[in-house]
Formats: structure tokens, C-alpha cells, sequence
């Protein structure tokens, strides 16, 4: 079984000072990253990208949650496989751990070492504890994408994940 991680790479025109402000602390705090201008991860547990079930954790969601049926657009996100990672363990988790907070001094931390964490998930850091990984809040999101990028056979897969044509029109995420 392989595994979809996203990241987001589109814009935030929508939101507020607040989140824009924080937002972009952390792409500037990923400035040694290879994928710097990713500002937020998802994963996804089923579907393809004009229907996907797609878990996290979200300020502006309130903490950790799953989306259901959710249009994707190719234009907001970067797709990596990660073969050995496991959709059902991911879900598992999300679903063991739904409603808890946003851990919002956790994500700003991320980048600003030291600052520490509140009680709660920030978006990479439940993505990465859904797999198993040792200390997920102790990266950014950029940060996150390049360990899912170190995983054994991992890849882009961008093009792949988007290619399927689908003609349902409607709005997208």
C-alpha cells in the first residue's frame, strides 16, 4: 500500500492578518528547505483528487480533523507516494484523536526553536504521528515533506495523483 502526502504551496489571500502573519514566518523559518513555500500538509486516506478523504490538523478547523469528499486543486498542492506508509494506520489515528486542539505555539516553534509546545497537533506534527514518526514536531511543514521525501522508494508524485480526468465541476481546496 502506498500512501498521498500534500502539500500545500497555494495562496492565503482568504485569511486573516493573523494566520497570513503566521503563515509567513513559517515559510521564511523554512528558508534551508527544499520545499520552503509548503505551508501546510495533509494526508490523504482515500480517493482520488476530485473526491479524497483528507486528514489533519487546522487552525482554522479548529485542531485535528478528517475531510470527506474533498476536491483538490492541482494548482494548491504538491503530492508525494510514500510506499510502506499505510492510509488505514493514518486514519486510525486520525479518528483516535479527533477535536483535539490546534497546537499553535508548536507550529510557530517549529521554525522559532525553543518556544515550545501547547497541548494539541499542528498540522505536520499529526500528520507525521499518524505514521509513526519520532518527534514530528520538531520540523516545519517544508521540513516534513523532505523527511516523506527520505522515505525508502518515496517520490513526487504530483502529476501522477492529478492525472486522472474527471469533469465534475465545483469548487476546490
Amino acid at each position: 500500500m502506498t500512501m498521498i502526502v500534500l502539500g500545500y504551496t497555494g495562496n492565503h489571500k482568504g485569511e486573516g492578518f493573523r494566520r497570513r502573519a503566521g503563515r509567513e514566518l513559517i515559510r521564511l523559518g523554512q528558508i534551508g528547505y527544499t520545499h520552503r513555500n509548503v505551508t501546510h500538509t495533509e494526508m490523504v486516506l482515500a480517493g482520488p483528487w476530485w473526491a479524497a478523504d483528507i486528514a489533519s490538523s487546522s487552525l482554522m478547523d479548529g485542531g485535528v480533523r478528517i475531510k470527506k469528499a474533498v476536491r483538490l486543486n492541482r494548482a494548491h498542492w504538491m503530492a508525494v507516494e510514500v510506499p510502506g506508509w499505510e492510509a488505514q494506520q493514518s486514519a486510525a489515528w486520525f479518528i483516535a484523536h479527533l477535536g483535539e486542539p490546534y497546537d499553535s505555539r508548536g507550529a510557530v516553534g517549529s521554525v522559532l526553536y525553543g518556544l515550545g509546545q501547547d497541548d494539541g497537533w499542528f498540522c505536520n506534527e499529526a500528520d507525521g504521528a499518524s505514521v509513526g514518526q519520532i518527534d514530528p514536531h520538531k520540523m516545519p511543514p517544508a521540513g516534513f515533506m523532505n523527511y516523506c521525501l527520505g522515505q525508502t522508494g518515496a517520490r513526487i508524485a504530483t502529476d501522477d495523483f492529478f492525472s486522472t480526468p474527471e469533469n465534475n465541476k465545483g469548487p476546490s481546496v
